[in-house]
């Protein structure tokens, strides 16, 4: 069950295999059929002392990422299994004075699978794995034992991205002197009539501080509005840049709109609104931080009236967004 992304499969029906340049080398003492069981392919060794499979060359495992080795096993008769691996080292070659490796034993459950999943951790002999060579599974009795092989792979765990920032935004460094700023602890900001208009749909804002900052989290988003209307609009007529601090952790787009309502600060009023939007792609579970030129806003030719701010995120009504630094700046 473990993520693809998260594999290096070497056999396994589930999985794209990495190739393998043999499964039985002419030195091991055991016969290998290859067998189908309840139509999923396996390999039979019987009469094992010990086989040896490698992947050399080109083929040479990299699982310096990875945690564990996984291995599916079925015996009638064993009663000790031996797994070793071998790390050839950069020169690729068998005792080429950079080998390493390290065997670990199990006694096995006869007559069921018993699904195996090692830390390479317990490879203490094991000093690199980023040329692995050779797997030699050994069994007893020695000569007479018959295992059944499957799902034999490497893995990592998954890491769960976390839900929400555990560090604050970066810290702003423009001037005071050139910055209108909406919400930042680094400045004064200018009163702002709300931060979620009540035409903004199912979305919740909390305000909340991330490692002592405040923030804004914006759950179940599909889009949201901001307004500084009447005496509170935005001359940012002289100002070059949009700014905003993003974090989030499904969301696959982000886009900003400006709308300015002309002189009479009213929307579709007598003087013409003008508005633009732009769609960003934020990194998940990390601050985006976003210095935006204004020039870039192209629909809004006016810049002297802004009264609306507005937010839009994917997946519409399941994004979270948090943000923070929210000023404009030359």
């Amino acid at each position: 069950t473990a993520a693809a992304a998260n594999v290096i499969s070497l056999f396994s029906n589930a999985y794209t295999n990495k190739p393998v340049n043999t499964w039985l080398t002419d030195w091991s003492q055991s016969a290998l059929t290859d067998v189908v069981v309840a139509g999923n392919d396996t390999k039979r060794y019987s009469n094992l002392s010990f086989a040896g499979a490698e992947a050399t060359g080109g083929n040479a495992i990299d699982a310096s990422a990875m945690t564990h080795i996984n291995f599916d096993i079925w015996t009638p008769n064993a009663t000790l299994i031996k797994l070793k691996l071998v790390d050839w080292g950069a020169d690729g070659k068998y005792q080429g004075g950079d080998d390493s490796e390290h065997e670990v034993s199990g006694t096995p459950e006869t007559g069921k699978w018993n699904t195996v999943k090692v830390p390479l951790s317990d490879f203490a002999g094991l000093s690199a794995r980023a040329h692995l060579s050779q797997f030699i599974i050994s069994a007893q009795p020695a000569g007479s034992a018959t295992v059944f092989l499957d799902n034999i792979y490497f893995s990592k765990e998954a890491v769960t991205p976390p839900a929400s920032p555990s560090v604050s935004a970066p810290a702003p460094t423009v001037s005071p002197t050139n910055v209108i700023s909406l919400f930042s602890n680094a400045y004064t900001n200018v009163p702002v009539n709300t931060w979620r208009t009540d035409w903004s749909p199912g979305v919740v804002l909390t305000d909340v501080q991330v490692a002592g900052n405040d923030a804004k989290k914006y759950a179940g988003l599909d889009y949201v509005g901001i307004e500084t209307t009447g005496v509170n609009a935005i001359n940012a007529s002289g100002m070059t840049y949009f700014n905003i601090d993003v974090w989030t952790a499904n969301a696959t787009t982000f886009k900003v709109k400006l709308v300015d309502w002309g002189a009479t600060n009213e929307y579709q009023g007598a003087s013409p609104d003008t508005e633009h939007q732009l769609t960003l792609t934020p990194t998940q579970s990390g601050w985006n931080s976003y210095r935006l030129a204004l020039s870039d806003f192209t629909g809004l030719t006016n810049r002297a009236h802004i009264n609306q701010i507005v937010m839009n995120a994917e997946p519409a009504g399941t994004a979270t967004i948090y943000i923070d630094n929210v000023y404009f700046s030359k």
